[in-house]
């Protein structure tokens, strides 16, 4: 719950938040839509790499960066696009 609590306080982290939901309800969901995968992943990059540009300390942006990176190549390669 307080993963949660934080992020109310945060607005911007909200698509971040649900992303990980998104991504196991279409993963588990029978027939794996790729396309519909790799669209979450790619979201989810998008949405670290905002984070990621704000007003955040040095070594966690460059983390965050990192991890928008690995988000939206791996999203592109599964979707196709």
């Amino acid at each position: 719950m307080a993963v949660a609590a934080g992020v109310l306080r945060v607005p911007e982290l909200r698509p971040i938040a649900d992303g990980p939901g998104r991504l196991q309800s279409r993963l588990t969901s029978g027939e794996v839509d790729a396309e519909a995968v790799g669209g979450i992943l790619t979201d989810l990059g998008e949405g670290v790499r905002g984070v990621a540009s704000t007003e955040v300390e040095q070594p966690v942006s460059g983390r965050l960066d990192a991890l928008a990176g690995i988000l939206s190549d791996e999203g592109c390669r599964i979707s196709g696009s």
